[in-house]
């Protein structure tokens, strides 16, 4: 019997023309039979090892795949997150030269003031003015500026931000020096007089920004910075109390404030040493 054209086994077998042939054609056979069973069960297992792999080789390749993708999103978060900071830094760096720079004009606006001080001081006129302030004074029945130390008024609501003399900077890690106090208050909230006087100068001093400064009399002024819409003029005569200018930004990198320093005899005094205790 044939099958697809050849001979099965057991008719191989049957067609010997020998006892020998027989039993030599059955123990090829069954060598054969064996052969072939063994690579059979040997390539079924190469199969499932090759797909055991192969399923392996995907996993990895979606793991390699996924931690690419992974590593694409950190890099990009790193370069976003580098440039944040880079970003940050010249806003730092930025901050800091405009903080120099206004320091620089500080210190220059300073010396200025000392020089206008200094020169109404030696100003013959003074002995007019401090005349005007005696007569002044005393129509007002009012004490001498210095034996009002710790009752003025002070100039302006708010709080004290800045506090008179050496100041440690942790931005620019250095001492500064404020010759007088800085009061945070709202933009356009009024400026008053401490004590009566004259308004000796009102000019515009770099770092200070718009400025008035008060003769009281006695070597005594008091000085008023980054004020705006002035409400009083030059050799003006003013009371204590009088409200002589607004609040304002002048000159100033913190926004709305007001500058304030008192200064005796030619030198700069502690304003808050002066004022009513809050």
């Amino acid at each position: 019997m044939y099958k697809k054209g050849q001979l099965s086994n057991l008719e191989k077998i049957f067609s010997s023309t020998s006892w020998r042939q027989t039993v030599y054609r059955a123990k090829y056979l069954k060598i054969i039979s064996g052969l072939d069973q063994k690579t059979h069960d040997t390539i079924r297992s190469l199969l499932v090892e090759i797909g055991k792999q192969k399923l392996n080789l995907e996993t990895a390749l979606r793991k390699k795949r996924r931690l690419k993708r992974d590593r694409e999103v950190t890099l990009a978060e790193v370069r976003n997150k580098k440039r944040k900071e880079q970003r940050e830094l010249t806003k730092i760096r930025r901050s800091q030269k405009e903080l120099i720079t206004f320091l620089s004009e500080k210190q220059a606006g300073v010396q200025q003031l000392e020089s206008i001080i200094a020169k109404i001081r030696k100003d013959f006129t003074r002995f007019e003015r401090e005349d005007r302030i005696r007569r002044q004074q005393m129509a007002l029945k009012a004490k001498e500026f210095p034996k009002l130390k710790g009752q003025l008024a002070w100039p302006a609501e708010g709080r004290v931000i800045t506090k008179f003399g050496r100041q440690w900077n942790p931005k620019l890690k250095t001492t500064t020096e404020n010759p007088g106090i800085d009061i945070k208050g709202k933009p356009g909230s009024e400026v008053r007089t401490v004590l009566g006087g004259i308004v000796t100068t009102i000019t515009f001093i770099r770092g200070y920004g718009t400025t008035i400064i008060i003769d009281h009399g006695n070597g005594f002024y008091t000085v008023y910075s980054h004020v705006t819409n002035l409400e009083t003029n030059e050799d003006s005569e003013v009371q204590g109390g009088d409200v002589i200018a607004y609040m304002g930004d002048s000159g100033s990198i913190n926004g709305s404030q007001l500058h304030f320093e008192v200064w005796g005899q030619g030198k700069k005094l502690n304003p808050e040493n002066w004022l009513l205790k809050k």
